[in-house]
């Protein structure tokens, strides 16, 4: 099936559509394509903690997966 078949039928989907909770779900898909096609700007602040990040990382001031799931285990154990 071409694009141009493709789009025809969801326009006539979309047309006959009734239900509002399908076309928000179509409409946040569509949108989702297309914010994926924007480049996303860093904020001062954003830059700032990634220098911060990998600083810290530099240094070794890491943890493991399995430390961090053990740790995040415990935390929710204790709730």
């Amino acid at each position: 099936m071409s694009i141009l078949e493709l789009q025809d039928k969801l326009i006539d989907k979309i047309k006959n559509t009734k239900e509002n909770y399908v076309l928000e779900e179509v409409y946040r898909l569509l949108e989702l394509e297309s914010e994926t096609n924007q480049v996303h700007q860093l904020t001062l602040e954003q830059n700032r903690l990634i220098d911060i990040s990998l600083k810290e990382f530099e240094k070794g001031n890491v943890f493991s997966d399995e430390e961090v799931n053990k740790e995040t285990e415990e935390w929710l154990n204790k709730q």
